[in-house]
């Protein structure tokens, strides 16, 4: 197709970046992103409807696709100029992007160029889905820590994990997990822990120390 013909309204809706959160998540059946109707359920759907209510929909997040959820997502396609199905959300009519507001990684398509279905319009960074330090040093005192790496300070659970969308992306930023997305081949992203509070510590002269044996 020719971006300048009538599917061009389409790709304005793909521009707008409608329903960006759902990207990189399953349902429990294990399935990606897929077209939803009138009583599918799922995590996608739970994603559609954060991010309906993250764009200010007033809707349950029911996890259920039902006609409310369907509706807002209507209201949005109309304010592009799109019109949708009755009770349905078709997948090749939005771009699942992993996060509200993504970067691309690389555009191949030049200006004015003519595209037919398939063709990729951009590249995006493949985002951080999970992570959890591997190994901790042996001689931590006990307390709440946080991880730098590279100079970004996050935030990570009892357990070493690092969770949160926000966490994760700024993980993702650092110049220590692009190097290591660039050539994940044998690589690692290394980071030092710190705690949260500091503590205290004096140096203690060996000249006061005093070993007895026995």
């Amino acid at each position: 197709m020719d971006y300048r013909s009538r599917d061009a309204a389409r790709l304005r809706l793909r521009r707008l970046g409608c329903l960006a959160r759902c990207g990189a998540r399953r349902d429990p059946a294990g399935k990606r992103q897929r077209d939803l109707a009138f009583g599918t359920k799922g995590a996608d759907v739970e994603a559609l409807q954060d991010e309906l209510v993250r764009q200010g929909k007033s809707i349950e997040k029911s996890g259920w696709f039902d006609w409310a959820t369907w509706n807002a997502y209507r209201e949005i396609a109309m304010d592009a100029g799109i019109t949708v199905d009755y009770g349905q959300l078709a997948l090749n009519e939005v771009l699942w992007l992993p996060q509200a507001k993504t970067a691309a990684a690389s555009c191949p398509i030049r200006l004015g160029q003519r595209v037919v279905a398939g063709d990729a319009l951009a590249s995006l960074p493949t985002p951080v889905l999970a992570a959890s330090v591997k190994s901790w040093p042996t001689d931590l005192v006990p307390g709440e820590r946080t991880l730098s790496v590279s100079g970004t300070e996050l935030a990570i659970s009892e357990d070493g994990r690092v969770t949160g969308d926000q966490v994760l992306a700024a993980l993702a930023q650092t110049e220590a997990y692009m190097a290591y997305a660039a050539n994940p081949e044998g690589g690692q992203v290394s980071g030092e822990p710190k705690l949260v509070e500091p503590i205290t510590v004096y140096p203690v002269p060996t000249c006061c120390c005093r070993h007895e044996r026995r």
